[in-house]
């Protein structure tokens, strides 16, 4: 953003002249009496001369005096235009008069007209070479007209007439000035305060040297000094306003900016300077205001525009400050700053063509300026095209190499286009220069979070909090990193401090409802995605993630809801593809699940997860080949990927190849040690081994993970139930049944752990807490002796084949307990045998069944 620097004023050394009476011949009446005197005042010293004037009898010379000093009087009176009709009359009469051509030149300057005002000081010069006060004039004319060089000759020609002439050195001082000829100037303002000590106007104006040079506090001195001899100026108020400004001190630069207005309130330039400062101290409101006065002054003020235009910008009425650029451009045309400046107004309404053009305009008339290649470098950025973005940043990096934040957005451009090394280097260049700001920390964490290097991407965020301890993003970005470690913990504070430090930051709650998600809390993180949806409507992780929290819970319709909502606010996000199609795996609608997974994938063709869930759903349908193939590729895409590495070890168990299994379960864990899932799989595949004790160690693993997971305490009780381990199973199955009471499963296990260890059983005290209407209740009244097992295989039948088959599976295998139970060994012995030749592999009857025949010795 470019705000105009302060303007310095100054106040011309030379203005209406009080003239002299110059009459060639004594008065010989009242009348010229009256108009020759100053002492009269001005009402009558018209009067007087206008008699004369009309009276017409009198000689030339008095009646040329007449006119001259009735216009000195409409002078006085501020009456210019009459001013010069009397003085034209007065040079009719006495064409070889230098005073009445000079006069006349000083009310021309009055009315601004600097080429009249100098065509007369030529003629007063003309006819009086040697007189000063003609040369100090036309210097000033010849400043106020720009040409500086031309105003300093005629100071040097009024100095060398008149070598005191305070007044002259004073004006050259100000026009070296404005060649930035600091040091000359200064030595001619020092001049003229030693031929005249009582001369404010050079003390002010060897302030404006002073605040050219930056030395703020001689500035600031010379200004005083110049209030001290006239209280009542406005411009060395307004340029002590601008010294003290500059050195950030806003609120004595705004008192001073209110006496200026004090002494002058139709002064312009005041409420511009105060407005400027009260800016700079987030006063919006008060600057506006006095932008808006400066406007009403002065409707030309391009400016006041300018920066009225910034505030607008800042308050988001983008239209506005669109108008004002278009008035600060009809005023000044070819001024760079405004275009850029529109340019912002365009971006940030979302107009990037118009901002582009904008910034173009600005660039063509001013090639070297810096902000307008940054702004535009910003709006490439925005529009996402960031080799264009990174070429502007380099041109303004090359025009201003100190600027720390043109390195920082070239940083962002260069990590848009993943090139990290490249925006690390940025970011360090923009530390070096400025190592107290957090944002720059912040982005260098983003890149190295994306090298892979957590840890000094959590350096970099935890720095930028340092720097900023109510620094949301920081906490969100360090948060990530914690939670990708699996860190949930420290992640979920860090964004609990993101919420703390703004609470409406809709990310942050989405995050940290990712969080709980990880860590199970399905409610808990509902709720934060509930919130975030709150907040920003077109939240769509929230929508994803809501729904994978809801599958969770196995609120399957409102998951779907969910996803739906958000594959309407972007059709191609391939993680809202994948989400529903868990949904419809969930639903067991496996072919739907899988024209999803084919969608996301042909959104994102790096989307591991998709690959990883349609392989499972290839696996359900007995297709392990191609089930493999889609492991395969998500671990090609992400060879840290836990869960595609859990999900191909399964499918090398379903194919038989346990020692491969084994390989992948074993990666999955070191890269996720909390995957109690491949924890328990690889306890499946130690117990297949023969190796029971491995087998309960891996469960007992599972259960430090997740001291409430009910089937970690399932699993080890079977396995404790045939490694002739009874008390133990029955306490790991009293614990599962404390955990879920109404499992019917865990019931039936706690039931024949109890009665193998001759104790009462336990599913006539469950029975009124189980479902009794489905399977598998008639194995419970089989096991409690009102069902017989015939009555049981013939329940278990069903149309759906796979659902016959697990029942069936189920009731052979717990008929074979109850005959043990009953020391019917030999039947229990064939259906056992029958239970592994018939069971599903991934059913615990399967693995049960095994077990059981080598507690038997049947098996090795």
């Amino acid at each position: 953003m470019v705000r105009e620097r302060h303007r310095l004023f100054w106040r011309a050394l030379v203005g209406l002249m009080v003239l002299l009476a110059m009459a060639s011949c004594a008065p010989v009446d009242q009348n010229f009496a009256d108009c020759v005197s100053q002492a009269v005042g001005t009402i009558r010293q018209i009067e007087a001369c206008t008699q004369i004037i009309e009276n017409g009898s009198g000689p030339a010379d008095k009646r040329s005096t007449a006119y001259f000093l009735r216009g000195n009087s409409w002078g006085a009176k501020a009456d210019y235009d009459r001013a010069i009709v009397d003085f034209d009359k007065a040079v009719d009469l006495n064409p070889n008069n230098a005073e009445y051509y000079f006069y006349r030149g000083v009310t021309w300057s009055n009315k601004h007209d600097f080429s009249h005002a100098i065509a007369d000081y030529n003629r007063a010069i003309g006819l009086a070479p040697s007189v000063s006060k003609y040369y100090n004039s036309r210097g000033l004319s010849w400043a106020y007209k720009g040409d500086d060089t031309r105003a300093i000759a005629d100071f040097d020609q009024a100095i060398r007439r008149e070598p005191k002439n305070a007044e002259a050195y004073a004006n050259r001082g100000l026009a070296s000035t404005r060649k930035i000829d600091l040091d000359r100037a200064i030595a001619d303002f020092d001049q003229a305060i030693s031929l005249d000590a009582k001369q404010g106007d050079a003390y002010n104006g060897r302030g404006v040297a002073w605040t050219h040079k930056g030395d703020y506090d001689r500035a600031i001195a010379d200004y005083s000094q110049a209030i001290s001899l006239n209280p009542k100026t406005e411009y060395a108020y307004m340029n002590r306003g601008t010294a003290r400004a500059h050195k950030g001190d806003y609120q004595q630069a705004i008192a001073d900016y209110d006496e200026a207005i004090s002494n002058d309130p139709k002064q312009a330039e005041a409420y511009y300077g105060r407005g400027v400062a009260r800016a700079n101290v987030n006063d919006s409101d008060g600057a506006f205001a006095d932008y808006e006065q400066a406007i009403t002054l002065d409707p030309k003020f391009v400016n006041a525009y300018n920066n009225r235009g910034l505030l607008l910008i800042e308050k988001g009425d983008y239209d506005h400050a669109v108008t004002d650029y278009n008035q600060a451009i009809s005023l000044d045309p070819k001024n760079a700053i405004f275009y850029s400046n529109r340019g912002l107004a365009w971006a940030n309404k979302g107009d990037n063509g118009r901002a582009i053009a904008d910034y173009n305009e600005a660039i063509r008339l001013d090639p070297k300026f810096g902000d307008a290649y940054y702004n535009r470098g910003n709006t490439w950025t925005a529009m996402a095209d960031n080799d264009r973005a990174v070429a502007d940043y380099s041109q303004a990096i090359r025009l201003d190499p100190t600027n720390a934040k043109i390195y920082s957005n070239r940083g962002l451009a260069l990590y848009n286009k993943e090139e990290y090394d490249l925006a690390i280097a940025d970011f360090d260049q923009a530390i070096s220069i400025n190592p107290r700001e957090p944002i720059f920390y912040n982005n260098r964490g983003m890149s190295w979070s994306h090298k892979g290097d957590g840890d000094r991407a959590v350096a970099d965020f935890t720095r930028a909090i340092g720097l900023d301890p109510k620094y949301a993003y920081a906490y969100r970005n360090r948060g990530l990193m914690r939670a990708a470690k699996g860190d949930y913990d420290r992640a979920i504070a860090d964004y609990d401090h993101a919420i703390g430090a703004d609470a409406k930051y809709a990310d942050a709650y989405s995050s940290r409802g990712a969080a709980l998600l990880s860590k199970g809390y399905n409610d808990g993180a509902i709720t934060d995605f509930n919130q975030a949806i709150r907040i920003d409507p077109k939240q769509i992780d929230a929508y994803v993630n809501r729904g994978l929290a809801r599958v969770h819970k196995s609120d399957f319709d409102q998951a779907l809801v969910d996803y739906d909502k958000a594959i309407s606010l972007d059709p191609k996000h391939a993680g809202a593809h994948n989400g529903r199609g868990l949904v419809w795996f969930s639903k067991g609608e496996t072919e739907r699940a899988i024209a999803e997974y084919d969608k996301a994938i042909d959104l994102d063709p790096k989307q591991a997860d998709a690959y990883s869930n349609r392989g499972l759903a290839w696996r359900r349908m007995g297709h392990v080949d191609r089930a493999m193939a889609d492991f395969d590729q998500a671990i090609s895409i992400d060879s840290k990927n836990a869960h595609a590495h859990y999900n191909r070890g399964m499918a090398w168990s379903a194919k038989g190849d346990d020692d491969r299994a084994m390989i992948d379960y074993n990666q999955a864990i070191s890269l996720d040690p909390k995957n109690i899932d491949a924890y328990k799989s690889r306890g499946l595949i130690w117990a297949a081994k023969g190796d029971n004790a491995r087998a309960i160690a891996e469960y007992s693993t599972v259960i430090l993970l997740h001291p409430k997971y009910v089937y970690g305490y399932l699993g080890r009780g079977i396995l404790n139930f045939y490694s002739g381990e009874l008390a133990k199973a029955q306490a790991d199955f009293e614990q599962a049944a404390k955990l879920e009471p109404d499992d019917i499963y865990v019931a039936i296990w706690l039931d024949m752990a109890k009665r193998r260890n001759a104790m009462a059983g336990y599913l006539r005290e469950a029975a009124s807490k189980l479902d009794m209407t489905k399977w598998p209740a008639p194995v419970v009244h089989m096991l409690l002796g009102e069902q017989t097992p015939a009555a049981v295989l013939a329940a278990a039948d069903d149309l759906d084949v796979t659902t016959k088959t697990g029942q069936v599976c189920e009731a052979n295998f717990y008929t074979a307990e109850l005959n043990r139970l009953q020391g019917h060994d030999d039947e229990a012995l064939r259906l056992y045998k029958i239970a592994v030749s018939n069971c599903p592999r991934n059913f615990d009857e399967y693995r049960a069944a095994r077990l059981a025949l080598r507690e038997l010795g049947m098996l090795p």
